[in-house]
């Protein structure tokens, strides 16, 4: 690379991070990448290709930014080396992207009330995001909230509509045919020579910043679970009991057409992607079986409200505690256990039930692991899905003092209710090993004094065979970061033991029935599996999924986790696929055994193959104890994507303790196995899978090796979308870009058949392509992320490529032989078939 090459791929680099740091309007490293510009040895030349002088213009022209005076300064040092035409002025911005970016006048604002006419004003309301089409219909119909017309006033006529559509049509072709190709980003040589700068410590620093603007009453169960965190993490930072201010619908990102490759960047589309994002993945979810949101007002988010506030003068303390109503003391997993109370006379409408643990105080009000509010004086039973968390719980009722507007009181209180068993085996599930012949079992108990055993055999009254097995935990320091590190009812926990058999010689095709436990503590109920078959020409079907999260009401996983049950029970499923963003615990122990407890009916039946997600892995510190390896604080960091804490401090830890797979790559980070006629391999898009990264060698060695007479078939699967039609964050599209570039030809050189992945809470499919082109030996890329967690609600664009696509709940099938391949994507609604394609050989 010469000199020069190199001296562009910098300015590049520094204009890709000045608008980047614009955007997020973080002044400070705004005014870092002006001090390296300026001291850059740059010539006329280079300051004509790059056009960073329209840039640095703009930014002198902003007075009242706090980097104008560098701005100035870099100019007036062309000047003076003579770089830039004496003639040249700084003049106001006309750089519309960037005005865009920094404006928050009234201008956004009415761009985003043109949009929402039709909905309430009501700040407490989420918008949300309207096509064209039902925006069109919407007008036709509602009235606007500002308007005193009737209805018959308020509608379109054809001839308005006609204008709006028109208007539509013009301003997205001015659209593309202005923007800019997101590929000049990026370098040509720089990208062939794998030279990125793998710094990442210049993204982390926005998500602390943020952090600490959150108010003291924010409770982890308002916590999003959006992907695009760094954007939901503003989002987030206003209590519970706040409202939503226009400034958060005019939030200025950029957006990607990835089939078209260009930049969605005015007011328009701005703002229907900015609503579009602040509108969903707000919910969160109770180990308990409640579901949280930050709508749900008022909240115990803010239980402890402290001083300075106007007391009643009719308030009177309660002296005394009632009993809370509980259907059994004693309980197993899965148990629905219903509280029963007298109804209040006069309830405040924030009023909470919590689930504790016995051993926290009294007036410790916030310190649940879930709670659901009474609602109104009419209500008297709430029902709460049981697990089993090994030690002794509790109910509790608050109500707030001072006629409602003070600090949570002690109500009412249960007695103490325990598991049936403390050492119950739970969480039982199975995974392939290395071998056709090999099955991992695993489940979980309290206690590690005795040998984990497996008794199996093939009839369920005569387990004949037996095998021993080993024992592992973790503890709150083996994490890396934030809520992981920390021990809480709403933090972590003591996770338990986890116990692990393998067992070998197994029989292809064949049905074992099993147990686990001992003598001692007791024994699970028995469970059955048939092994994966070793004759190529028989038939396996898989189950495949992404994002699935705990979800305990409908609809979501809950909803999905009956419709694969029930597969599972009635048709001969070989394996489950798990893609990434498994149990979106994020730091809050609780949550990992109300996932495990949750997937127990399909995991203990089926091997249930998972790969890493954000949510299980990213993070930014601690990467000594990163059990992937990855160099670095806080591993994969270069310098483009969206990689941010969001795994709540826990690296995957976690995961790799709970869940297991063969041995031939790294861990669960990546690794392959065949089952039937096909070959599966699992990659990562949190880990380094450039040209020069251990992975990438990993992924090329296991493609070149694959024995296609044996499997015909070839299936790779990991988390983050290399394809998607959805509107994209820019950091988001950067490593879709960036997954084209790196893997997509080296999956097409190796005949690749299907590409999963998720992300991503939407289903969408393509024709087989390559480079965004349907071809006849292509790639068929599946987007499977829809198992549970909050469904998309963004637009999204009309790629070629794009063959089918939805935002319901959902999952897939694949069945496949020698010669056919069949996969099915299923409505958990109505558990009918909305998708489907058929490959042959």
């Amino acid at each position: 690379m010469s000199d020069e090459t190199a001296t562009v791929t910098t300015i590049e680099t520094i204009k890709r991070k000045l608008k980047k740091y614009t955007a997020l309007k973080e002044h400070e490293k705004v005014k870092e990448y002006l001090r390296k510009l300026y001291k850059i040895s740059i010539t006329a030349a280079i300051i004509q290709e790059t056009k960073i002088d329209k840039l640095i213009r703009h930014f002198a022209s902003n007075k009242t930014a706090k980097y104008n005076g560098l701005a100035k300064s870099v100019l007036k040092r062309w000047y003076h080396k003579k770089l830039l035409p004496k003639s040249t002025k700084v003049k106001p911005a006309i750089n519309a992207n960037l005005a865009i970016v920094e404006n928050n006048s009234t201008d956004n604002r009415r761009n985003s009330d043109e949009i929402n006419e039709s909905q309430s004003s009501d700040d407490n309301k989420k918008r949300k995001v309207l096509s064209l089409a039902q925006y069109l219909e919407n007008k036709k119909h509602v009235l606007s909230p500002s308007s005193t017309m009737n209805s018959t006033q308020n509608k379109l006529s054809n001839t308005q509509i006609e204008i709006i559509n028109a208007q539509f049509k013009a301003t997205t072709e001015k659209l593309t045919a202005s923007a800019p190709d997101l590929t000049k980003i990026f370098d040509k040589n720089l990208i062939e020579t794998d030279e990125i700068d793998n710094s990442r410590i210049d993204f982390t620093v926005r998500r602390p910043a943020i952090q600490q603007e959150k108010t003291k009453f924010h409770d982890l169960w308002t916590e999003d679970d959006d992907d695009d965190d760094d954007l939901n993490m503003q989002l987030q930072s206003n209590p519970a009991n706040t409202v939503y201010s226009s400034s958060v619908q005019t939030q200025k990102l950029y957006y990607y057409d990835s089939s078209l490759n260009f930049s969605w960047n005015s007011p328009f589309i701005n703002t229907l992607a900015g609503i579009s994002l602040s509108d969903q993945h707000l919910n969160s979810n109770g180990p308990f079986g409640k579901r949280h949101s930050v709508h749900d007002e008022p909240s115990p988010h803010s239980c402890n409200r402290g001083s300075g506030l106007i007391l009643s003068s009719a308030f009177s303390t309660l002296t005394t505690v009632m009993t809370l109503n509980v259907s059994t003391t004693v309980y197993v997993s899965n148990e629905q256990v219903n509280v029963t109370w007298t109804p209040m006379t006069a309830p405040c409408i924030d009023d909470f039930i919590g689930i504790y643990s016995g051993e926290i105080p009294l007036d410790k009000a916030c310190d649940y692991f879930d709670y659901e509010f009474t609602k109104s004086e009419k209500t008297n039973s709430i029902s709460w899905q049981m697990i089993n968390l090994r030690r002794p719980l509790q109910f509790r009722y608050y109500s707030r003092d001072h006629a409602c507007s003070g600090n949570y009181s002690l109500v009412a209180q249960s007695v103490l209710i325990e598991p049936l068993n403390y050492n119950e085996p739970t969480q039982i599930h199975l995974a392939y090993g290395d071998r056709l012949d090999q099955i991992f079992v695993s489940y979980l108990t309290n206690s590690s004094q005795y040998t984990p055993q497996c008794q199996y055999g093939l009839n369920p009254l005569s387990l004949e065979f037996h095998q021993n097995g080993t024992t592992t935990t973790y503890t709150a320091s083996d994490m890396c970061e934030g809520k992981a590190n920390i021990s809480g009812p709403q933090t972590f926990i003591d996770p338990g033991y986890m116990h692990t058999i393998l067992l070998e010689d197994l029989q292809p095709g064949t049905i074992y029935y099993y147990r686990v436990g001992n003598d001692e503590l007791g024994w699970s109920a028995v469970y059955s599996f048939t092994n994966r078959p070793a004759d190529k020409n028989q038939g396996v079907t898989l189950i495949a999924f992404g994002d699935m999260g705990l979800s305990p009401v409908e609809p979501g996983a809950k909803s999905t986790v009956a419709r694969v049950t029930t597969q599972v029970l009635s048709k001969n499923i070989t394996c489950l696929l798990h893609i990434g963003d498994i149990s979106y615990a994020r730091g809050i122990g609780a949550l990992w055994d109300a996932f495990m407890t949750q997937i127990q009916p399909i995991a203990a039946r089926v091997p249930y193959m998972v790969g890493i997600g954000n949510h299980e892995y990213d993070h930014v510190t601690g990467g000594n104890k990163d059990p992937s390896g990855a160099p670095g604080p806080g591993g994969f960091r270069p310098g483009w994507g969206d990689y941010g804490t969001d795994s709540g401090g826990e690296c995957a830890v976690p995961m790799v303790h709970r869940f297991h797979s063969p041995s031939n790559g790294n861990s669960l980070f990546w690794y392959s196995f065949d089952v039937g006629a096909v070959h599966v391999v699992y990659y990562s898009t949190e880990h380094d899978f450039r040209r020069s990264s251990p992975q990438y060698a990993w992924i090329e060695q296991d493609l070149r090796l694959v024995n296609r007479s044996r499997t015909p078939w070839l299936i790779v699967g990991s988390h983050r979308q290399m394809y998607t039609s959805e509107l994209e964050s820019i950091e988001e599209h950067e490593i879709t870009m960036m997954l084209q570039l790196y893997l997509e030809p080296l999956f097409y050189q190796y005949r690749v058949d299907v590409n999963l992945f998720a992300h991503r809470h939407s289903y969408e499919r393509s024709c087989p392509m390559y480079q965004k082109k349907c071809v006849a030996d292509g790639i068929t890329h599946v987007l499977i992320g829809m198992a549970g967690q909050n469904l998309d609600t963004g637009v999204y664009s009309s790629g070629p490529w794009s063959q089918y696509h939805d935002q319901q709940f959902g999952y897939t099938t694949i069945f496949a032989n020698q010669t056919y391949l069949h996969f099915t994507y299923y409505h958990d609604s109505d558990d009918s078939i909305a998708d489907q394609f058929v490959l042959t050989k």
